[in-house]
């Protein structure tokens, strides 16, 4: 499969791969941050990029899919939505918090 074919992926056959052990998360997650470096200059849409803490996140959930523990339902789909405003960390996240509006960026207090 191409970077595209997995960024354009339904979350539910990616699971449905992880599942059956032809696709990983961390090869999905690849294939993403690939595509958002690559995509940067023409569109810029990325205030911020956690592309390590992603990394770490993916390969945890592939070493829950390899030892075939349970899973939460999405774990290992790669989205922006899921991104959330608030962090343990005091590194600024993106928040959307209306459908059609411009993400702004907030950091936690």
């Amino acid at each position: 499969m191409t970077d595209l074919d997995l960024c354009y992926m339904p979350a539910s056959e990616a699971l449905r791969l992880f599942k059956a052990k032809k696709l990983s998360p961390v090869e999905l997650m690849q294939a993403t941050i690939r595509r958002a470096e690559a995509t940067k200059p023409t569109i810029n849409c990325l205030t911020f990029t956690h592309f390590d803490e992603a990394m770490d996140l993916a390969r945890k959930a592939e070493g829950k899919y390899a030892r075939g523990a349970r899973t939460g339902r999405s774990r290992g789909c790669r989205s922006a939505s899921r991104t959330r405003a608030t962090s343990r960390t005091s590194r600024p996240r993106t928040a959307r918090c209306c459908p059609g509006m411009p993400s702004v960026a907030i950091r936690r207090r």
